[in-house]
This record gives C-alpha cells, structure tokens and sequence, in this order.
C-alpha cells in the first residue's frame, strides 16, 4: 500500500515528465513493486537523447556552403569500419 508521500513523489514525477496517462496505472504499478518514479525520468531522458540525435541540417548560409562535412565523414567512416569487419 502506497503512503501519500509515495503517491505525491509519482505525481510530481508523472507532471514533471509529461506523462499522459492514467496516474491510477502508475500507483497500481509501483504497488506491484516497480520503480515508478525512476522509470518515468529514465523515459524522459532516452526521450531527450534521442531528439538531440536528430539529423543534423545545414540552415544558415554559412552551414550550406560548407555542409555537414565533418559530420558525415564521421558517418562514412563507421560504414566503412563495419564493412571492412
């Protein structure tokens, strides 16, 4: 049985993530023993690292007329790697 600490720690941890579902659920799982509140913040950080992994784009003029270069040079080179293994 949740105590009303433990309900306000997956509450705030539930808004602070921007968690859209039913918060009956999460008590329902954190009764059954899961870490709730860590699996919340875990979520929202793979969120985070994969949205910062986005392709890159050339915006300014600058960025056009030199490209991504360096990027993909790292890119062609793992390829590479992995083709030669």
């Amino acid at each position: 049985m949740l105590n009303n600490q433990q309900r306000r720690e997956i509450l705030n941890a539930a808004k602070a993530t921007g968690y859209q579902g039913s918060v009956l659920d999460l008590f329902a799982q954190a009764e059954s023993g899961m870490p709730i509140v860590d699996m919340l913040y875990a979520e929202q950080d793979a969120k985070r690292q994969m949205e910062a992994q986005q392709m890159q784009v050339a915006r300014t003029q600058q960025e056009q007329q030199v490209g991504l270069r360096e990027e993909h040079a790292k890119v062609t080179q793992v390829r590479l790697w992995h083709f030669q293994m």
